[in-house]
């Protein structure tokens, strides 16, 4: 009985593309890529965006974008997922502006934007301190259907961005946003919103706030909590020093 040869397909290779992408081996990935090339195969949409995810996941950026690049070179259109593994890798290259320009194409490309994807870019901008981009894409979610899908994981990276460049209102109001929209607050909501506060010497916001946490069950970071309250206690003996004063200087002590 003679042997039955199977030949590989484009659907076969995709499966072992798929696989390397869940286990981030990036290069096993490229390379089943340059196999079906290699063999004249038809790459498909499925085939780059699991290439894309798996370098994504394996931190090399600079391979998504060529892949992505390469998509639209074969004449393909990207989809939903191809942007997310492009805007992904945006905050792993701590290329911020990428992340927003992606976010336009997919306009272009008719191609809505899903939370991931908002999500992605804001984190892109958090890494970067880039608070003012990440308030926008933030604001941009509120002004579409996005909004009623947005989730804590958004607003916390707007909060550490503000953290970040030292804008303690912003991060605030963002808090505050998200107890009035009945979103799940988690240890990262507070964590950033108390170094925000802490940093612009705001004591009282900030022991609020780790009041707060702790009405909520929720346990900080050890050393966090540590270094803040050490820092409120500074600061409510320099106010308390400042009330102390008379106004000619001398202590009323």
């Amino acid at each position: 009985m003679p042997k039955l040869k199977i030949e590989p397909s484009t659907i076969s290779f995709n499966v072992g593309i798929n696989a390397c992408a869940e286990r981030g081996q990036w290069q096993q990935a490229l390379s089943l890529l340059r196999h079906m090339r290699e063999a004249s195969m038809e790459l498909d949409t499925i085939s780059f965006n699991s290439g894309m995810t798996a370098c994504e996941k394996g931190g090399q950026w600079q391979q998504v974008f060529w892949l992505l690049s390469e998509l639209r070179e074969t004449k393909l259109q990207p989809d939903t997922i191809s942007f997310n593994a492009g805007i992904t890798s945006c905050r792993i290259g701590e290329v911020w502006w990428r992340a927003l320009q992606l976010l336009g194409e997919m306009g272009q490309a008719i191609v809505e934007p899903d939370v991931t994807c908002y999500n992605a870019a804001i984190t892109a901008c958090e890494k970067s301190c880039m608070w003012k981009q990440a308030l926008l894409l933030l604001s941009g979610m509120w002004q579409t259907k996005s909004e009623p899908n947005a989730t804590y994981p958004n607003y916390n990276a707007g909060i550490s961005a503000c953290e970040k460049a030292g804008r303690w209102q912003h991060a605030v109001l963002l808090h505050s946003r998200m107890i009035s929209m009945e979103l799940e607050l988690d240890t990262v909501s507070y964590n950033a919103a108390v170094s925000a506060c802490e940093k612009g010497s705001q004591w009282q916001h900030a022991l609020r706030l780790l009041g707060e946490l702790r009405e909520a069950k929720l346990q900080p970071d050890a050393i966090l909590l540590q270094c803040r309250n050490q820092r409120m206690r500074e600061g409510q003996e320099l106010a308390a020093g400042a009330g102390a004063a008379t106004p000619n200087g001398r202590s009323t002590r």
